[in-house]
């Protein structure tokens, strides 16, 4: 069982919908599209609509992403080829340095073949079921946890924002910035930064 930090709890109303929704993702997805909606049309999210689509574009970018990882770990691997590889493996062991000793007739070769090979090919088989199933709580799995608390990091941070970036007294850096960006285009070229 993971861990996962939460930002704050979810209100009575949306833990009771989302008891009883059978795609919870895509049901928190649907609020934030709403509710971005509802603040367009209320007035209050003041941004141009070029912008506005770039996070409907980035919601439908992560749902992309959260289907395709969910494709991964619910699709099983083929049962009968996984036990299809086992076998050939097993014949592998026993089948092998029979097989070499015929065409080496060597007292070291044939045992350091027979050894390396089958290892490898065993490495390559435990690699594959690493590979099966990524996410989990194993030292090789993605670590869901950590991404998720950075994640929820950075959401801190932009709340945290104000709403205006920072500004010198008077205005006086970004006016200079300003001219002399104004300068180098003029010039056809970069200027070099100084400060005042």
């Amino acid at each position: 069982m993971m861990d996962l930090f939460v930002l704050s709890a979810p209100s009575a109303e949306e833990v009771a919908r989302l008891d009883v929704a059978t795609d919870k993702v895509n049901c928190v997805c649907l609020w934030i599209i709403q509710g971005v909606i509802n603040e367009i049309k209320d007035g209050i999210l003041d941004v141009p609509p070029p912008i506005v689509t770039r996070i409907f574009q980035e919601l439908s970018t992560g749902m992309l992403g959260f289907n395709q990882a969910h494709k991964v770990a619910m699709v099983p691997f083929p049962f009968p080829f996984a036990q299809m590889v086992s076998l050939l493996l097993v014949l592998l062991y026993v089948m092998l340095p029979f097989y070499l000793d015929v065409f080496t007739r060597n007292i070291v070769i044939t045992p350091l073949i027979s050894f390396m090979l089958p290892v490898c090919y065993t490495g390559l088989n435990q690699i594959a079921v690493e590979l099966e199933e990524p996410f989990g709580i194993d030292w090789n799995d993605v670590d869901i946890e950590v991404r998720h608390e950075d994640f929820l990091w950075a959401l801190v941070d932009v709340v945290r924002m104000p709403t205006r970036p920072p500004e010198s007294e008077n205005g006086s850096l970004e006016s200079h910035v300003l001219r002399g960006i104004a300068q180098g285009h003029e010039e056809g070229g970069c200027f070099p930064c100084t400060r005042q």
